[in-house]
C-alpha cells in the first residue's frame, strides 16, 4: 500500500524550507544534535520539505520502533508543521499510534534507506554480542580445562625398578 492510497488524507500545502545552517541544531529538551545524527534518523532536507507541505487533513498506524520513535521525535522537534498537523488531529480526530503509522507509510520513500541501515547496524551489534558472549563462554571452559589436574605423561615404573 503505497502513499498515493492516503492521498485524500493528506494535502500538500505551501511550504517554506529552513535549513540548518551550521550543521548543528537544538532538540526539544535543548540537546545539541549534529546533522549526522539527524541523517541517521532519515531527517533530510527533501524530508523536511515533504513534511512541512502537510496538512492537518492528515493520518497514521501501528507501534513505532524504537527508531521510528527517535525519527518521531526529531522530526517533532525541527519541523514545526508536523507539531501543528499532530495537535489538531491527536486524539481529537485519530489515535497517536494511527498519526504516526500514516506518516510513516506517506514519508516511507524518504526515510526507508535510514530506517533499513539503522535495522542491519543492530543486527550486526547484536551478532557482535553474541561472538564476543561465545568467546567469552569459551574463555571460561578453557580456564576450567586448565584447572584441571594433567595427569602425568611419564610412563610407568619399568617391573624391575
Amino acid at each position: 500500500m503505497g502513499s498515493s492510497a492516503f492521498s485524500w488524507l493528506l494535502r500538500r500545502g505551501g511550504g517554506s524550507a529552513v535549513g540548518e545552517k551550521s550543521g548543528k541544531g537544538e532538540g526539544k529538551r535543548g540537546e545539541v544534535v549534529s546533522r549526522e545524527e539527524l541523517e541517521e534518523f532519515g531527517l533530510t532536507e527533501q524530508l523536511r520539505e515533504f513534511v512541512r507541505g502537510l496538512t492537518y487533513e492528515a493520518n497514521v498506524q501501528k507501534d513505532l520502533t524504537e527508531w521510528q520513535e527517535q525519527h518521531a521525535l526529531l522530526i517533532l522537534s525541527r519541523v514545526k508543521e508536523i507539531s501543528e498537523i499532530r495537535y489538531v488531529l491527536c486524539p481529537r480526530h485519530l489515535k497517536d499510534k494511527d498519526f504516526w503509522a500514516i506518516y510513516f507509510l506517506l514519508v516511507k520513500k524518504f526515510v526507508a534507506p535510514y530506517e533499513l541501515r539503522a535495522i542491519q547496524k543492530a543486527k550486526l551489534k547484536m551478532m557482535a554480542m553474541q561472538v564476543q558472549e561465545s568467546t567469552d563462554n569459551g574463555a571460561i571452559e578453557v580456564e576450567m580445562t586448565m584447572a584441571k589436574p594433567v595427569e602425568s605423561t611419564r610412563a610407568p615404573p619399568a617391573e624391575g625398578e
